[in-house]
C-alpha cells in the first residue's frame, strides 16, 4: 500500500480543479491518499508533520518554492529531538522511510526546474508506483530571523544574502501574479533601482574574503528567482553548495548579464566569481542590514551559516 500526504498550498490558482485532476487520477487500490490544506503562512510545515505522524510515507507537496522549503522543514520537524538551532536537534537516520515529492504549482517552481518534476501526474504517479527517488542533498543555516532572534531553517534550493533578500521582500503577494516571471522581474529592477552595495565578510571551508557585495548565492539547486540560473554547475548529489558572489556590480552590469542567467550560463565578469563550499559563514561590516532569501521567502538578517547536509532526504524524481 502506497500512503500518500497530498500538502495543498491553498493559495495556488486553480486549487479545485488540481484536487479534483489528483483524486481521478490516483484511483488504484494500491494508493491511500489524504489532503492537506494550509491555511497560513508556515502551516504547511505543521501539516507535514501531521501527515507523518499519522503514517504517511509519501509527503507530496502541491505548491511553488516556499511550499517546498516548508515541507522540507516539515520532515525535519518529524525527527527533532532538542531544540538548539544545531544539526545534533534531528535524528536524521529516521528520514530513511519518508519519500519527498513535488507537484509544482507556485509561481517560481524554481528547485522543480532542477530536479526535472513536471506537472504531469501520470509521471507522479508513474514515480511512486517505481518508488523513483534519490538521495538529495539539504542546506541546514543558522541566522537571525525577521525578530532579529537566533534561529535555524533547512533549505533545498537557494539561500543568497544581499539583493536576493531586499527582492524577496518585495515579493510577498508573488502567489496573486498574473504572469511569475514578469513578477519577478519587476521585483529584481525594482531593487536595483534603489539598492546599494554593502561590505560582507565571508568565510568557508575553501577561502576567507571580506569586501562590496551585491549578493551572495548558496546554492544547492541551479535556479532562483523564477527560472535565472544562477548556479550553472550545482548539483543536488555532491555534498557541497555551489557559492556564486556578485561582487561590486553596478545595476547596468546585472542588466547587462541578466541573459546568461536566462539561459543559465556561467558570468564571465571581473566581480563574479564561483566556488564550492561544505561549510560557510557570512556577516556584514558596515551597519547595514544583510538580509536573506530562502527559497523566495524573506527570513531574516546575517550573520548566517550554512552547512551542507549530504544525501539525507529521498526525493521523487
Amino acid at each position: 500500500m502506497k500512503r500518500i500526504a497530498f500538502i495543498v498550498n491553498s493559495t495556488i490558482s486553480n486549487k479545485d480543479k488540481k484536487v479534483n485532476e489528483l483524486k481521478n487520477c490516483f484511483t488504484e487500490p494500491i494508493f491511500t491518499y489524504k489532503f492537506f490544506f494550509s491555511e497560513a503562512r508556515r502551516h504547511i510545515e505543521t501539516l507535514t508533520k501531521q501527515a507523518i505522524a499519522e503514517n504517511f510515507q509519501y509527503i507530496i507537496v502541491v505548491g511553488g518554492d516556499g511550499t517546498v522549503n516548508e515541507g522540507l522543514n516539515g520532515i525535519l520537524e518529524s525527527v527533532r529531538l532538542s531544540k538548539h538551532n544545531t544539526i545534533q536537534d534531528f535524528d536524521l537516520t529516521k528520514l530513511a522511510n519518508i519519500k519527498f515529492g513535488i507537484l509544482p504549482s507556485g509561481s517560481g517552481n524554481d528547485f522543480a526546474r532542477t530536479i526535472g518534476a513536471t506537472k504531469k501526474l501520470d509521471e507522479l504517479k508513474t514515480k511512486i508506483l517505481n518508488d523513483s527517488f534519490k538521495l538529495c542533498d539539504i542546506g541546514f543555516a543558522q541566522f537571525l530571523n525577521t525578530e532579529k532572534e537566533e534561529d535555524s531553517r533547512f533549505y533545498m534550493n537557494i539561500t543568497d544574502v544581499g539583493m536576493g533578500g531586499e527582492i524577496a521582500q518585495r515579493i510577498v503577494d508573488k502567489n496573486n501574479a498574473f504572469n511569475a516571471d514578469l513578477f519577478y522581474l519587476k521585483a529584481i529592477f525594482n531593487t536595483l533601482i534603489s539598492y546599494k552595495n554593502t561590505k560582507a565578510k565571508f568565510t568557508s571551508d575553501q577561502e576567507t574574503w571580506e569586501g562590496n557585495i551585491m549578493s551572495y548565492v548558496f546554492a544547492n539547486g541551479r535556479f532562483f528567482g523564477s527560472g535565472l540560473g544562477v548556479a550553472p554547475e550545482a548539483s543536488i548529489q555532491d555534498g557541497k553548495l555551489n557559492i556564486i558572489r556578485l561582487g561590486d556590480i553596478n545595476v547596468w552590469d546585472y542588466i547587462y548579464h541578466m541573459k546568461d542567467l536566462k539561459q543559465s550560463k556561467l558570468i564571465k565578469h571581473k566581480e563574479v566569481f564561483y566556488s564550492t563550499a561544505n561549510k560557510l559563514k557570512i556577516e556584514p561590516l558596515d551597519n547595514k542590514d544583510l538580509m536573506i532569501d530562502m527559497d523566495g521567502e524573506f527570513v531574516g538578517y546575517a550573520p548566517l551559516k550554512i552547512e551542507c547536509i549530504a544525501g539525507v532526504i529521498n526525493i521523487l524524481q
